[in-house]
């Protein structure tokens, strides 16, 4: 911040030094240039007495800094109610929440009541699944105001089963006191260059002077966007909620007994036997058309194999009785020749 200071005091220089506004005699003018020089020297001094004026009491007014007190000093912890006040504190929080609930509605209903009860808002959300599986699930990223932020995540977490949570603090006191300060000084110097700029003649330093404000207003403009944003993020809260439909929720192993770790292992067990049985009946009920028509091709199968090996049995029996015949036939005539001999 002393550097941007430094720069606009020397460009005011430069600028009075090269501006010479008016026109006279060389002797007049060695004399005006003078006089505005050691009016720039002291505008400069002033500059810097008031930008570290302004630091001082914007970091003095944010609480990032305190002198020691005598009870510091000596080694003593003071009064410690002061010492954790964080009201002065610019404090970023956030929240990750993952629930499960077997009453999927139900939730989604509750949850839209307290984001509005509690001056809320969902900046963004996404659901998927099956309402007939009941296995939807959704993402929310919901912000909440700074004051009703603890309340809501106690009352979001009595809705359903918390399988998961996390929470976060981002402490910005000093970066946001510091870009405070540096509005402050881009601002003075702001000022004071417009003032120059009334006072420019030549094209030269208007362009420069020109230059150097369209740069410091950039500067202002990028500064104010981000205090903007970190008042946003400190004002409204961020809660990061996941919730999934479940048929039971998950209780944590370690709030367990053995005994209950047993009692549950069995019911999942008999449940899953139970579950697999209906999947299994509804499968095969719903089935019996296709069986019907596997039933009838089979039988169609069959029956012409039947006819088929009928035939084949009918041909072959033919075939030996033919042959029986031609045995019997051939026995007769070698008989006859043997008597006529």
């Amino acid at each position: 911040m002393k550097a941007n200071i430094r720069m606009s005091g020397i460009l005011l220089a430069v600028c009075i030094l090269l501006g010479g506004c008016g026109s006279g005699s060389y002797a007049a003018d060695t004399e005006m240039l003078k006089m505005e020089t050691s009016a720039a020297n002291g505008m400069m001094m002033d500059l810097y007495v008031d930008a570290d004026m302004a630091v001082e009491e914007a970091v003095m007014d944010k609480g990032s800094y305190s002198a020691p007190t005598a009870a510091a000093q000596s080694g003593g912890s003071g009064n410690p109610a002061a010492e954790n006040d964080l009201t002065n504190r610019k404090l970023i929080r956030d929240a990750n929440l993952n629930v499960e609930t077997k009453t999927y509605d139900e939730f989604v209903t509750a949850l839209e009541q307290q984001i509005a009860s509690h001056g809320a808002y969902v900046q963004n959300g996404e659901t998927t699944g099956s309402a007939d599986r009941g296995n939807r699930w959704a993402n929310y990223t919901i912000r909440v105001p700074e004051s009703r932020y603890t309340a809501f995540l106690s009352v979001v977490s009595d809705l359903g089963t918390v399988t998961y949570k996390s929470e976060s603090v981002q402490d910005v006191t000093m970066e946001y006191t510091d870009v405070e300060a540096r509005i402050r000084a881009l601002e003075t110097e702001h000022d004071t260059l417009l003032g120059i700029l009334e006072k420019c003649e030549k094209l030269e330093d208007v362009i420069t002077v020109q230059s150097r404000i369209t740069e410091v207003q950039y500067q202002l403009d990028s500064y104010n966007s981000r205090l903007r944003r970190y008042d946003d993020l400190i004002s409204y809260c961020t809660v990061y909620l996941s919730v999934d439909e479940v048929e039971k929720v998950t209780v944590p192993v370690e709030e367990q007994t053995l005994g209950e770790r047993i009692r549950e292992d069995l019911a999942e067990n008999c449940e899953d036997i139970t579950e697999d049985a209906e999947d299994f009946a509804v499968w095969f009920v719903s089935s019996l058309p296709y069986f019907g028509i596997w039933i009838v091709i089979i039988g169609a199968v069959v029956l012409i194999a039947l006819q088929l090996g009928k035939r084949s049995r009918k041909k072959l029996d033919e075939r030996m009785r033919k042959r029986e015949s031609e045995k019997q036939n051939s026995t007769v005539e070698q008989d006859d020749d043997g008597m006529s001999r």
